[in-house]
């Protein structure tokens, strides 16, 4: 497999701080991301402020090293006001790129900021190339969903002018990126604003009918690691490598970076072959230390060269399982055991003695390997633990007789990183030319990026020894912690010239001074003519203000009915649907049985809810149905879920309106309309504002999802493939408990092999009509998934009932949540 040397692959670094940084640069990465105090996917990184984040870029450029800021969360309407204000002082400084998520941010930022490249987040759940020719000009880069497959990530390479950037290593979500809502409508801490509480990395009690109950860490996907696949993907023409890691520490940023930055330089030199055949030894070494410095229960290579299943998931421990570096046999009694070490152990090493209990691994003993440990067998007395900790907790289970010992902290190594990306490690060559003649000033040229020339003091004839040139050089060589060194380095020398150390010292300093000034200099902006700052005005006016303003809405009056959209995904459920005389529009969801449904209900218009991923293969099947369906005028409008849907939709000689559902994300008034002037006429309520931060909608066409059990997860995962082992069968139904006794239903679809997991129970804003009424939607939306006829009949009669006494009653007698309507979200 040939790479070609002249593309030069982008190390992309995390920064979760600004250690980590400076850490990552020292290591050899060729760009940073990393998060402000605002608006980032990291709000629990030590994301620095204004001051020392404008610092930090300047560190970063100084060495070259390109910094990408996280915008790349969804903003409220509130929020986005202030985002102008919060970029000014990096757009000036000269950030590189700005990651964003928010339809609206991207808009905002394209408008206001045309030459400020941006970065499509993976949260954009980008799947194929159609949906990058939605994005506008100043999208110079795309993050793909990390659930594609090598030969998707090749079409993506081909079909778009776009940077591609791929994640090659760190922690994998068990959903779609920017498709969560588990942490979110569980506790109020949403993956789309930064604040996950990663329900995924809990532990489950898994349930389907007919089979033994199976327990495990469900959710819980391995670190990926595609170290061992670098010669692919360099093979393809991926731009840029980003290693996950922003809530890691610096050395685990330093340690990954230099790892792949070996291999990435090395590959780029002499090729693929090299690399398989020769340096497996060392390759295994360097996964091994990859592993060292976090894993859990080893790695997978990702979805790009991954089978999904039991391989990927690290059902039996959720965060960092360390190294296997000894056994042990427990002593009669239980209460200590003898280990012997497989591999060496230093002082610092803290080790964890291990015992398969039931589905978890647990932890026996956690101790710090001492200054005289050594190869030799100890004895390690045990108190128990919890999953993935030292803390002591009773057992209650009888042990076995063999034990495992791991190494979840190698002080040794650690050790070694700290002093390999100590500052003033990496260095940039300029090409130096000094120059002293007696009676003229002293001159220094530095030559890289930019150039400059700097004179020193007049030089004076020798009245003893005159300068030598290699005392000349040893003293301009000395450039300390500074990015640079010179090489190479020319010295045009006077025969009798005098030249003070101080003198030489003072002029190397303020050359290399004024290189980083210039060099600097290069990444400034400068604002708009006339401003110092962004007044934030006109940019932020909407499309409606512009022509006339926006249509004033009028909430119906009390009694007054509000239009009824319903939403099912089987025949049974449609059937009943159609005998309300309520419903208004009905959407059939093709996630469900929706030929069937289709066939039934020709009697009426049907609007044809599309599948929430359309990956690869899947769009075109989807392309060949719609357009089929198209010509029989078997559908009367289109709710779309993802932006590669729309896109193909394009395509297509449609006639038929379009409205945009929940999980395109319409969280404020720019990214509205920018999904708008994609050709919707319709839009779906964000089901992450409360009844307040909803307002912003009003005077807008959108639906208000009043009934509904949430998709919390979308996941190219399969639970019941993980518990049970693969049973091809679409709608195969099972629970998922969590430790506080609630239950998620999960929900297979075999046709595209991926999950839907469901709130552990449904949102029911039954008794919040009236308010509901007040943002004046076009439609309230019930959406019918795992309900049969009589919930659908019963859900239906309640709806029709005036009474809120009625609708409370009925909420009793079945668990509900009112979703972020009364609470809102962090």
């Amino acid at each position: 497999m040939g790479i070609a040397k002249s593309k030069k692959t982008e190390i992309l670094a995390p920064a979760g701080s600004v250690a980590a940084l400076q850490a990552a640069v020292m290591a050899g990465c060729d760009a940073v991301y990393i998060g402000g105090s605002r608006f980032g996917a990291r709000a629990y990184a030590e994301n620095p402020d204004e001051a020392e984040l404008l610092a930090a870029i300047d560190y970063a450029h100084a060495y070259g090293v390109k910094v990408y800021l996280t915008v790349n969360t969804l903003l409220k309407e509130a929020e986005l006001s202030e985002l102008p204000a919060y970029l000014t002082p990096y757009y000036l400084h000269g950030i590189d790129a700005v990651i964003v998520q928010d339809y609206g941010a991207m808009r905002l930022l394209s408008e206001l900021w045309p030459d400020l490249p941006l970065h499509a987040s993976t949260q954009m759940t980008l799947t194929n190339p159609e949906a990058c020719r939605l994005l506008p000009k100043s999208v110079t880069r795309i993050v793909p969903a990390r659930e594609l497959e090598l030969s998707e990530l090749r079409r993506l390479r081909e079909e778009t002018a776009l940077e591609l950037e791929v994640f090659c290593h760190g922690a994998l979500c068990y959903s779609y990126s920017g498709q969560c809502l588990m942490s979110s409508l569980i506790g109020g801490r949403s993956g789309n604003r930064g604040r996950c509480a990663q329900p995924c990395r809990k532990f489950y009690v898994c349930r389907a009918e007919g089979k033994t109950e199976r327990k495990g860490y469900f959710l819980s996907p391995k670190d990926q690691c595609m170290l061992a696949h670098l010669p692919e993907l360099l093979a393809l023409g991926v731009d840029s490598l980003k290693i996950e890691g922003r809530m890691k520490n610096p050395l685990y940023a330093a340690g990954v970076t230099a790892i792949y930055r070996k291999w990435v330089s090395r590959l780029e030199a002499s090729g693929a072959d090299a690399y398989r055949e020769e340096e497996q030894a060392e390759l295994n070494e360097d996964i091994q230390t990859l592993a060292e410095l976090y894993n859990r229960g080893g790695f997978s290579a990702g979805y790009p060269f991954s089978e999904t299943g039991r391989e990927m998931i690290s059902l039996a421990r959720p965060n960092h399982g360390g190294v296997l570096v000894g056994s042990g046999r427990v002593h009669p009694g239980g209460n200590r055991c003898r280990v012997q070490y497989r591999q060496p152990v230093h002082a610092g090493d803290i080790l964890e003695v291990r015992a398969a209990l039931g589905a978890e691994e647990r932890v026996l003993a956690e101790y710090t390997a001492g200054a005289r440990e050594t190869e030799e067998a100890r004895v390690v007395y045990l108190s128990g633990g919890k999953p993935g900790s030292g803390r002591a907790s009773r057992l209650g289970q009888e042990l076995p007789g063999e034990v495992s010992v791991y190494r979840t902290k190698n002080d040794a190594l650690l050790a070694r990183i700290e002093r390999e990306c100590r500052p003033g490690t990496r260095k940039t060559a300029l090409a130096a030319r000094f120059t002293a003649r007696t009676g003229e000033p002293t001159e220094l040229r530095l030559s890289g990026e930019v150039s400059v020339l700097v004179r020193g003091a007049v030089a004076e004839p020798a009245r003893k020894a005159p300068a030598a040139e290699a005392d000349v050089r040893e003293k301009l060589l000395k450039t300390g912690d500074t990015p640079y060194r010179l090489e190479p380095l020319s010295v045009e020398l006077a025969e009798d010239c005098f030249l003070p150390v101080s003198q030489l010292n003072e002029l190397r300093r303020r050359g290399l001074e004024r290189y980083t000034e210039a060099l600097l200099a290069k990444y400034r902006r400068t604002p708009p003519r006339g401003e110092t700052a962004w007044s934030g005005g006109k940019t932020l006016r909407t499309d409606a203000e512009t022509s006339g303003g926006a249509p004033e809405a009028v909430a119906p009056e009390p009694g007054e009915t509000v239009p009824l959209a319903v939403a099912v995904m089987s025949l049974e459920q449609l059937r009943e649907a159609k005998k309300h005389p309520a419903v208004r529009r009905l959407y059939v969801d093709m996630e469900g049985e929706w030929q069937a449904c289709l066939r039934e209900g020709a009697d009426r218009p049907l609007w044809l809810a599309l599948p929430r991923i359309t990956q690869g293969k899947r769009l075109e099947n989807l392309k060949t149905a719609l357009a089929a369906l198209s010509k029989e005028q078997a559908f009367a409008g289109l709710l779309v879920r993802s932006l590669d849907a729309l896109a193909m939709l394009k395509t297509l000689p449609l006639s038929v309106p379009l409205a945009a559902d929940a999980n395109l994300y319409a969280m404020n008034s720019q990214a509205a309309r920018w999904l708008l002037s994609q050709g919707f006429s319709g839009l779906t309520a964000p089901l992450e504002e409360n009844e307040r931060e909803l307002g912003w909608l009003s005077g807008l066409p959108f639906e208000l999802v009043i009934y509904g059990r949430s998709v919390v997860m979308v996941s190219r995962q399969c639970v019941w493939k993980t518990a049970f082992g693969c049973a091809p069968q679409d709608g195969r139904r099972l629970l998922l408990q969590d430790e506080r006794g609630a239950e998620f239903p999960v929900q297979t679809c075999c046709t595209g092999c991926f999950n839907r997991i469901y709130n552990s129970a449904p949102l029911s804003l039954l008794p919040y009509l009236e308010q509901g009424k007040r943002l004046c939607p076009s439609a309230f939306r019930m959406e019918f998934t795992l309900e049969d006829g009589d919930d659908v009949r019963r859900l239906l009669t309640a709806y029709a009932q005036p009474s809120r006494s009625e609708n409370a009653e009925a909420a009793e007698r079945r668990p509900e949540t009112r979703g972020h309507f009364r609470r809102g979200v962090l």
